[in-house]
């Protein structure tokens, strides 16, 4: 359960989710109890452009569960996980 208030974001159980972009002046907590688990399903995430400039190909597209671009004084603290949820 993801419960938000003000710039504060609380991960209190167990759930999948998708991406996970944090802003500027954000704090995600996992309370020990969380674990953040990445959805199998690709589409539940954001497509982000990666450069590749030592390669003559270009780029290639990065999947995060969790990501910010930009942003400014954020964190994650607790004691909760992060799990991507890759199969082995």
């Amino acid at each position: 359960m993801l419960q938000v208030w003000g710039w504060n974001c609380l991960f209190a159980a167990g759930g999948l989710s998708g991406t996970i972009t944090l802003k500027d002046n954000v704090t995600l907590h996992l309370a020990h109890t969380a674990k953040l688990l990445g959805s199998t399903d690709r589409s539940d995430y954001l497509v982000k452009p990666f450069p590749a400039r030592d390669l003559d190909i270009g780029g290639f597209d990065v999947w995060a569960l969790v990501y910010a671009e930009g942003s400014k004084n954020f964190s994650i603290e607790g004691r909760g996980s992060i799990d991507g949820n890759i199969p082995s």
